[in-house]
């Protein structure tokens, strides 16, 4: 099933996919932000050298990506899963006559072309700390954090020395984008659009996400359906993997504590793939927040 308007996707490998595991005084007291917003330089990073905690918690990357994908293509997806639950369990019963002939793994498959960025950019913007293959690391920091005089803006242009690294390595906090909708505070056409960008293979955006969605609340079907791919690892390849990609996050938690958002704002994540040239990521998010009334009001764009 595909959503409408959208090209059909080939179905492919999956395990990729698994191994993946984000300032008007009026429009803010029209829309009151829940608690402190961090520096407007944005938030900090601190590099550690690899002295940073090492966290192996699952991260609820793939519930992030569903979260922010567009509602017709997640419905779309949502549904051939539980239809391949179906017929996989037909297949498992010899009672039954399966009809469908869908495998969870098949349909993982056919999303991996849209989903794969969507997980990429979840997984690194969850991710608390960032580590290079030498052992430079960086360490996003909450809000609460007392301040070092050698932490990193991550919105800042500098791009001078180990600066420069470590907002490479920590990309969709220190490129992405807080998007504020206009007064009147629909979002409908605005969200469709950087929907459409998060489609679209030649698009920048990756996710595009809300208020509730950082705290764990998303369509309710993610984690039933995440819930099923859990109960059915086992009879999948990379059990762990698919165990870790389809956990879920605790309602009301804080998935990224060094942003708050409005309910009229939204935080855009680029796409890897979109992070250069530098401009390319915030000239796009810029034309269409500017074509439905909305603005860029925070970030290094």
């Amino acid at each position: 099933m595909k959503a409408p308007g959208t090209a059909a996707i080939p179905r492919r490998g999956v395990l990729g996919l698994l191994a993946l595991g984000t300032v008007a005084a009026a429009a803010r007291s029209a829309y009151p932000v829940a608690r402190a917003r961090p520096d407007p330089d944005g938030p900090r990073l601190r590099i550690t050298n690899g002295a940073a905690p090492v966290r192996t918690e699952a991260l609820p990357a793939l519930w992030l990506a569903l979260a922010s994908t567009p509602p017709e293509r997640r419905a779309a997806f949502l549904d051939d899963l539980e239809a391949a639950f179906v017929s996989a369990a037909a297949r498992a019963n010899p009672l039954l006559v399966d009809v469908l002939d869908l495998d969870p793994e098949a349909v993982l498959d056919e999303a991996r072309p849209w989903l794969l960025p969507l997980c990429t950019a979840a997984s690194s913007l969850l991710a608390p700390t960032h580590v290079s293959a030498d052992g430079f690391a960086v360490e996003v920091l909450s809000p609460s954090t007392t301040p070092s005089p050698d932490d990193v803006p991550a919105w800042s242009a500098d791009d001078a020395g180990p600066a420069r690294r470590a907002r490479f390595l920590a990309w969709p906090v220190a490129r992405a984008l807080v998007v504020r909708g206009p007064a009147n505070g629909l979002l409908g056409s605005l969200d469709d659009a950087l929907g459409r960008s998060s489609l679209d293979p030649g698009g920048s955006v990756a996710l595009v996400l809300s208020a509730p969605a950082l705290r764990g609340n998303g369509d309710p079907r993610i984690a039933t359906v995440l819930r099923r791919l859990s109960d059915g690892a086992s009879r999948m390849h990379a059990t762990g993997d698919v165990l870790r990609a389809a956990s879920i996050p605790e309602r009301g938690g804080d998935l990224v504590p060094w942003i708050a958002l409005a309910e009229n704002e939204r935080l855009v994540v680029p796409k890897l793939g979109a992070i250069a040239p530098r401009a390319r990521f915030p000239d796009e998010v810029r034309r269409i927040a500017s074509a439905h009334g909305a603005a860029i009001v925070g970030g290094a764009g």
